[in-house]
């Protein structure tokens, strides 16, 4: 009897600890959520590419493992003493600690005085559009359009406007050949907004940019001063996918990390004979 128990109890605990590193954001990319964004001037004498190793290596690690983690993205930005981040997180005050996070990264490590903060935002998602409907890939490889908007007119961005508007500015984002992507964010007192694209090809996203860009000035600067970027995907890390880091590396996850939530099969296979061993000495005593 005492047997038959414990093998009971054993199947509960193995699944139990199978679930702690499974994704927390389900199958499909969330499309809500709370945006920071990280514009880093490089004022010492690295590339775009040594700032964006460091923070791949140092830095991805430790943010994909925090409460509430949607997405890790690095990108490029046409201009080589710049380099873009931005996370997505569940709630404002977990996003905002990862944004802190990174600071204190570049603070205590050898980024210190080689990069400074040039434009940084935390913002909420107000419309996030995808040309799947369920997002399950990340987009290594893909080309990043951002746009950072500060507005002296925060009417254009109430509740009666946005969804309208986006919808709109959406289908004439599908239009551009490539399309993957439009996401839209704003700040709390809706004084600055903060907009991105995903295409597969630099011509897609850099047509993106232009076309807001151009309209902005044809209609006599409306959406306020826009600072644009436009870059390759260097690393891209979504909870959906469950493509973590493991440690301080540039290897790829394995398999069993990605099932795990990024949890390395050697660890998760300790903590579970762990907790087997010590079930099943209880169950028999």
């Amino acid at each position: 009897m005492k047997f038959a128990s414990a093998i009971v109890v054993l199947s509960a605990i193995a699944d139990a600890a199978l679930m702690v590193g499974a994704s927390t954001c389900g199958d499909c990319q969330p499309s809500s959520g709370y945006l920071v964004t990280r514009l880093w001037n490089i004022v010492g004498n690295l590339t775009d590419q040594d700032v964006i190793d460091e923070f791949h290596s140092g830095f991805a690690p430790e943010v994909t493992k925090m409460d509430g983690f949607y997405r890790y993205t690095a990108a490029k930005t046409g201009n080589e003493s710049t380099v873009f981040f931005m996370n997505i997180f569940d709630t404002a005050d977990h996003a905002h600690s990862a944004q802190e996070a990174a600071k204190k990264f570049v603070e205590e490590g050898s980024l210190n005085g080689n990069i400074s903060p040039n434009i940084f935002t935390e913002d909420e998602i107000i419309a996030y559009y995808n040309s799947e409907e369920c997002v399950k890939t990340d987009s290594n490889g893909h080309f990043l359009a951002t746009r950072f908007n500060a507005q002296d007119n925060p009417s254009l961005f109430s509740s009666g406007n946005v969804t309208s508007d986006m919808n709109e500015a959406n289908d004439s984002f599908k239009a551009i050949s490539g399309y993957l992507s439009f996401v839209a964010s704003q700040s709390v007192d809706a004084t600055t907004s903060f907009f991105f694209n995903i295409y597969e090809t630099a011509a897609g996203a850099q047509a993106a940019n232009d076309e807001i860009l151009t309209m902005n000035a044809e209609e006599n600067y409306v959406m306020g001063n826009i600072t644009p970027t436009m870059g390759e995907i260097e690393f891209d890390y979504l909870c959906s996918v469950g493509n973590f880091p493991d440690s301080k590396t540039d290897e790829t996850p394995t398999a069993d990390a990605k099932v795990m939530g990024g949890v390395s099969s050697s660890a998760f296979t300790h903590r579970l004979y762990g907790s087997v061993y010590a079930a099943v000495v209880a169950m028999l005593m």
